[in-house]
Formats: C-alpha cells, structure tokens, sequence
C-alpha cells in the first residue's frame, strides 16, 4: 500500500488534483476496511468504577478512543486503543500558563491530563462483552466526561 501527499498551505482550498489523491488514498483504506464491522459512539463517564458500554451490536475485537476538549484554561487531548490483550493511552494538554504535559501509557485505555497537572479521566480495559466493552474508569475529575469510541468486529 502507498500513499502520495501534497503540501497545504494553510487555509488553502485544495485543487482538484489534491482531492484526487485523497480519494485515491481513501480507495486504498477502503478496500483494506471492506467488510470489517465497526460501530461508532459517544459514552459519558460520570463516576468512576465499571462502566458498560452497550448497544454495540456485536463483540468487538478493538476499541479505539478519543477525547478532545478546549476550556478556557486548557486544551486538552485524549487518545487510546484496547484489545482483549492489550491497551494503550496518550494524553497530551497545554495550559495558559504555557505548560504542556504528555503522558503515555500502555496500561490504560484512556487518560487525559492537563496542563496544569490535574489528571482528568483513567481507565483500563475490562472486557469485551457480547453487544460492547467494559472499562474500569480509576481516576475522574471534573466530570462527566464524553468519550468517543469506534469499536470493530
């Protein structure tokens, strides 16, 4: 598989020709995707402990997550991945102040910390259940979280 790329000038409206690679590149993925399952949603994590996620429509053999927010304080970044084997977080903020935190894990699923040192959200893989997922949610402040999921089959 490979990929052609152009450069983007910032705020720039891509030609014709540059929209032809992309779709040339979503043609590639598409055709690696073709038939695999995947559900996409939101959960809100308001307490810590398990949470069950469900309405999935199957067992999924991957979750990956994202969390993003901006405050008037922070920006503040939250990726992550599980499997029934293993897990994986990046959490990555700045404050106002100009601090800036980056944190990786690879016993959790998902963390978001902030600039200014407060950890937000952790949570770690569970399990993978018949219709979702199961996390562990160990650390919550300032919550309730929204946290997406894409989950696939």
């Amino acid at each position: 598989m490979s990929y052609q790329s152009w450069s983007v000038v910032f705020s720039e409206q891509p030609s014709a020709a540059k929209w032809n690679i992309l779709g040339t590149n979503d043609a590639t993925f598409n055709t690696w995707i073709t038939g695999t399952r995947y559900a996409v949603g939101t959960t809100s994590i308001s307490a810590t402990g398990s949470k069950a996620v469900t309405g999935v429509g199957f067992t999924p053999k991957m979750v990956e997550f994202v969390y993003l927010t901006t405050a008037a304080s922070n920006a503040r970044d939250g990726l992550g991945a599980m499997t029934a084997t293993s897990q994986y977080s990046l959490s990555v903020s700045t404050s106002s102040a100009g601090n800036s935190v980056t944190n990786a894990d690879a016993s959790t699923c998902i963390r978001c910390d902030s600039g200014g040192g407060t950890t937000f959200i952790v949570a770690s893989y569970t399990s993978m259940d018949a219709d979702g997922f199961t996390i562990n949610v160990t650390t919550l402040a300032s919550g309730p979280h929204t946290i997406a999921y894409k989950a696939f089959a």
